[in-house]
């Protein structure tokens, strides 16, 4: 599964002067290097989320990224060291550390580094306006406002893309009408009464980690509070990407028709109060004794920064 990016292009408007900044041209291509957190993770392929202190500025795939050895200049407090400056217009003396040690000289220093250039100038798509500062943070699973390349997460963010921008449906690999057209069934050669317990197994997670759920929130569903152990469910809060998605933070104990209706965000709940909310078009199905339910947890609850990509996804779905 593609990773996605957000990158920082902030030009003028960098908030540290320690960093001289990269030249950038952000619909052609990203620069960056070693000293950069997650250069490592940002591989060709990969979705990029381009924006500038404002406002999304565009979105794209990586086609290339060409890295070379070379050089970085930095500024560095000459008391303390730190990178972390701040040019000041007005007062004097002009730069102010992170320490708080004030001066008007920097100290500067070249060091080796690997420069890398992302590309993506052949799937670049303007997309202004397209999405709030707000609802890109909440997709960020490790937000940090000091990381120049970060996590974030595409998936709850594209149905709100593609509305706007019917072109990022391509971008995204996500399937068109024509696509969903049906195709004359065929009875399958397997026995299907196998291959449906096979599912259900599947459905209520890999062993360790359901078990760790219920170890960690009780035998019963956190919604209904029903106990029958069989349509009890390991439901992930945000999909599952690998390993690292079993943490026991990100997962729900659901009952089996519940949790069904979670992965298809009609059902979520509030990350900061832990409200159960479903959609309107569930509440008349006969499900509305669940709304504004609590969740049923005691003293360990489930991660708050996952609950809020999916509180956002369901807001959109609305």
């Amino acid at each position: 599964m593609r990773r996605a990016w957000l990158l920082l292009s902030f030009g003028d408007e960098r908030q540290y002067a320690g960093n001289p900044g990269y030249l950038d041209e952000p619909r052609r291509l990203y620069r960056y290097d070693s000293f950069v957190p997650n250069h490592k993770q940002v591989q060709e392929g990969d979705y990029v989320f381009i924006r500038d202190k404002h406002r999304l500025q565009g979105v794209a795939r990586i086609e290339k990224i060409n890295p070379t050895d070379g050089e970085k200049l930095r500024s560095r407090c000459p008391v303390c060291g730190t990178t972390g400056l701040k040019a000041r217009e007005s007062l004097n003396p002009r730069y102010r550390c992170n320490n708080r040690h004030e001066f008007d000289t920097p100290r500067q220093e070249i060091v080796p580094c690997r420069l890398y250039s992302a590309e993506y100038e052949g799937t670049f798509l303007s997309t202004p306006e397209a999405l709030t500062p707000q609802e890109m943070r909440a997709a960020c699973p490790r937000l940090s406002d000091q990381l120049a390349i970060q996590e974030i997460y595409w998936e709850p963010l594209a149905p709100r893309l593609t509305d706007k921008f019917p072109a990022a449906q391509s971008l995204f690999g996500l399937p068109t009408i024509e696509a969903l057209v049906e195709e004359e069934f065929t009875p399958p050669a397997e026995d299907t009464r196998r291959r449906a317990q096979r599912l259900v197994r599947l459905r209520q997670g890999q062993k360790e980690f359901r078990n760790g759920l219920l170890k960690r929130y009780g035998a019963r569903c956190m919604v209904s509070g029903c106990e029958l152990l069989n349509i009890l469910e390991a439901a992930h809060i945000d999909p599952y990407r690998g390993k690292e998605s079993n943490h026991l933070e990100n997962g729900l104990i659901l009952r089996a028709d519940l949790h069904t209706l979670f992965d298809l965000d009609l059902l979520v709940i509030e990350p900061e109060t832990l409200a159960v909310r479903l959609h309107p078009d569930v509440c008349r199905s006969g499900y509305e004794l669940f709304d504004n339910r609590q969740l049923l947890v005691a003293r360990l609850r489930p991660g708050r920064q996952a609950l809020k990509v999916r509180w956002l996804l369901f807001q959109n779905r609305l």
